[in-house]
């Protein structure tokens, strides 16, 4: 077996680790997810948005490919790196269809949403499964309630603004309803805990009964919606540190 040559620093990267490994693992289903046509442009769009060298997402997941039986051989011969065993123990046991909800947020530099999943991989102590099970949940219920905000708080689906991605503490705002935030909350059952990030909370005491949390519970059976207006003061939530002085809010809500 040949030894490592040492790698580039960029390549060591916890983001393009992860993407490497999910175009090995997915193969082309990931490519089709994404809407690449071809691996020439799977490369070139992941390398342009992770910052990398053109070659360097190719060359990542031909590394990953001798671990799969995806058709192609990979670097049978050539110890793997550390970090890409690292990768292999903390994504075993997230699904695939999670793992492409995490490719996704990475390539759309949603730093808030995959952060801890990054930290895991950079000190691999803590299983990542949750973090990107809850990933998908969260877009089940944001997805849920795009098709029937109709129903849930009576305005229509293109009157929502999305704000998802701009890291302001909440999801949507209308103009059906002037001033207030909207931030949606995914269970796969129908009462269990929720959890706000930082941002989130402060930007709920700030606004109280123009903060509106949207439960949608139920999502593996019948979906379910519960709006609660000043989280702050319905819930009883309590701070928790998460590694690296990463705090997060947890509060119990239930649409049953």
């Amino acid at each position: 077996m040949r030894a490592r040559k040492a790698e580039p620093e960029n390549r060591l990267r916890p983001d393009a680790l992860v993407v490497g490994y999910a175009l090995s693992r997915l193969n082309r289903s990931l490519l089709s997810a994404l809407g690449y046509g071809t691996w020439d442009q799977a490369y070139a769009a992941t390398s342009a948005a992770l910052e990398v060298k053109h070659n360097s997402i190719k060359l990542l997941r031909d590394e990953f490919d001798v671990f799969f039986p995806n058709g192609r051989r990979g670097w049978l011969l050539r110890e793997p790196h550390p970090s890409r065993l690292a990768i292999l123990r903390e994504f075993e046991s997230v699904s695939d269809v999670a793992l492409v909800e995490v490719v996704r947020r990475i390539l759309a530099k949603d730093q808030e949403s995959v952060q801890d999943i990054l930290k895991h991989v950079r000190e691999p102590a803590v299983r990542v499964a949750n973090v990107a099970e809850r990933l998908l949940t969260g877009r089940r219920a944001e997805e849920h309630f795009m098709r029937t905000c109709q129903e849930i708080i009576g305005v229509p689906s293109g009157s929502l603004a999305d704000l998802r991605h701009t890291a302001c503490g909440f999801d949507f705002s209308t103009d059906r309803l002037p001033g207030v935030a909207l931030e949606i909350k995914g269970m796969k059952v129908g009462s269990g805990g929720i959890l706000f990030t930082e941002r989130e909370w402060t930007e709920a005491q700030a606004l109280r009964q123009d903060y509106w949390v949207i439960v949608i519970g139920n999502l593996d059976a019948a979906p379910a919606a519960r709006v609660y207006q000043d989280p702050t003061r319905v819930f009883e939530a309590k701070c928790q540190i998460v590694r690296s002085a990463s705090t997060v809010w947890s509060a119990q809500a239930s649409v049953v």
